[in-house]
């Protein structure tokens, strides 16, 4: 028998680190197939984080993220070289997608532009992050 370890100790295991794989995949794709899986180790992971929630903190910090997402932030670069500027100003647990050309998202006054979404509502595209 191969038991699934699913406590949190000083590592997370390998199920809550998966949990929150498929959180931030779906997120960033909206994939139908990366939601049903995370549906199945929620419903397997639930039991188990309800007898003793402090020890399966990597999962419920999956589990946050997928209850209340994070800001989903679209970025059309002007230059390629703007791109390692970008990586100390972004909100930490955002969800970023970093574009140098598109249709879908123009720049706006030739300059690099940010789309900020959240809950599938978008805020006017601007020029500062």
């Amino acid at each position: 028998m191969n038991p699934k370890e699913t406590y949190d100790g000083a590592i997370p295991s390998g199920n809550s680190a998966m949990m929150y794989n498929l959180v931030s995949l779906y997120q960033l794709t909206e994939q139908e197939e990366y939601d049903t899986l995370l549906l199945r180790q929620m419903n397997f992971m639930d039991c188990q984080a309800a007898e003793y929630p402090a020890g399966h903190s990597m999962y419920l910090l999956a589990k946050l993220l997928y209850e209340s997402p994070p800001e989903h932030i679209t970025v059309v670069l002007k230059e390629e070289e703007e791109r390692e500027r970008l990586w100390g100003k972004l909100p930490f647990l955002a969800n970023v997608t970093v574009l140098s050309d598109s249709i879908k998202y123009p720049l706006m006054n030739e300059k690099t532009t940010y789309y900020v979404c959240k809950n599938h509502t978008c805020l006017t595209p601007t020029n500062e992050l």
